[in-house]
C-alpha cells in the first residue's frame, strides 16, 4: 500500500489498457503514464481488474517528484509452450515476460466482496494506492484442474 499522493504510474510494458498474460495482443509494448484512477475497468460485479502484463518497471510519484519505483527481474527461464491439457503447466504462462502489475484505490477485499459496482467504496485521492505485483497470474482465462495448473494461453 502507498500513500495516495502517488497517484501516477509511469511503466515499461503493455499497455496503455488493460492486458493479462492471455490478453494482451492489442497491447503495445512500451513506455506508459496513466493517474492510477484511470488504470481500472469498472466492471458490473466488481473483481481484480486494471492489470498490465510484461511490466519491467514501473514507477508511481506524486506531484511533488516524490516517488517509488519496482523494477522486476526473473531469474526463470521463459515458460515452455505447453498445452493446457498435457501434463503439469509450468509456474508462469507461457509468454509472460515481465510482472503482472495492477494498482487501485479499491483493496482487493473490497472488491471480492462487493456483490455489484454500485455498492463500492466512493473512491477520493484520500484513498491510499494498493499495488500488486505477481510475477506468475493466471490471466482472464483463469487457472484449471482446481488451480493446480495455469491455462498457458498467453498470446
Amino acid at each position: 500500500v502507498l500513500p495516495s499522493s502517488f497517484s501516477k504510474m509511469t511503466w515499461l510494458g503493455c499497455g496503455p489498457g488493460e492486458t493479462y498474460p492471455d490478453r494482451k495482443a492489442a497491447g503495445d509494448w512500451s513506455i506508459h503514464c496513466k493517474d492510477v484512477d484511470d488504470l481500472g475497468v469498472d466492471y458490473i460485479v466488481p473483481s481484480e481488474n486494471g492489470g498490465r502484463a510484461d511490466v519491467h518497471w514501473a514507477a508511481f510519484t506524486a506531484t511533488t517528484g516524490d516517488g517509488l519505483l519496482f523494477q522486476y527481474l526473473c531469474p526463470d527461464a521463459a515458460a515452455s509452450l505447453d498445452d493446457p491439457k498435457d501434463g503439469a503447466a509450468e509456474q508462469r504462462p507461457r509468454n509472460m515476460q515481465g510482472a503482472q502489475v495492477s494498482a487501485s484505490r479499491l483493496s482487493l477485499e473490497e472488491l471480492e466482496n462487493t456483490s455489484h459496482r454500485h455498492l463500492l467504496p466512493k473512491v477520493n485521492e484520500s484513498r491510499p494506492v494498493h499495488v500488486h505485483l505477481d510475477t506468475a497470474h493466471a490471466g482472464v482465462g483463469g487457472v484449471g484442474e482446481g488451480g493446480s495448473k495455469l491455462w498457458a494461453t498467453a498470446t
